[in-house]
Order: C-alpha cells, then sequence, then structure tokens
C-alpha cells in the first residue's frame, strides 16, 4: 500500500484467535480426522486430540527452529495418521 506521501504503509493482521478463531477451527478438524480414523484408533476423542496437539507443537517448533520447511510440516498429518497404524 502507498501512503499519500509515497511511502509504504505495514497492514498487519493477527489472524489466530483474532480474526479467526483458530482453536474452534481446529477443534472441529480434529473432530473430523477423529471419526474418520476412529474404527482404527485405540484412543478416545481426548486423547486423539491432546496427542494432535503434542505432535503438532512438536512439528511447529522444528519447523520455528528451522529444522523443517513449511512443506515438511506434513510430517505432522503422517505422524498423526501412524496413531491409526
Amino acid at each position: 500500500m502507498l501512503g499519500d506521501r509515497g511511502g509504504l504503509f505495514l497492514l498487519f493482521f493477527d489472524l489466530d484467535n483474532t480474526l479467526l478463531d483458530f482453536k474452534a477451527a481446529e477443534s472441529e478438524g480434529i473432530g473430523a480426522v477423529y471419526a474418520a480414523l476412529r474404527p482404527r484408533l485405540e484412543l478416545d476423542r481426548e486423547a486423539f486430540h491432546t496427542a494432535w496437539e503434542k505432535v503438532g507443537e512438536e512439528h511447529f517448533h522444528c519447523y520455528l527452529r528451522g529444522e523443517s520447511t513449511f512443506i515438511q510440516q506434513r510430517d505432522r498429518a503422517r505422524a498423526i495418521a501412524a496413531l491409526a497404524g
């Protein structure tokens, strides 16, 4: 965006839990994945949710430390799927 004097302005939106209810969206997504994997899981929904969050945190911190790329975040999904064998 250009300002009225030709300078640049930066407009920043904090989406997570400000403009977007991330926790509700994540919870709904976890529920959908749980429902799809349920026949193969030995975990109840709460334990699955906890495992999802743990795996997510581990992979996200690896990304923040530069140990994995954004694309490699798909490994997080593989780790979740591994819970179902």
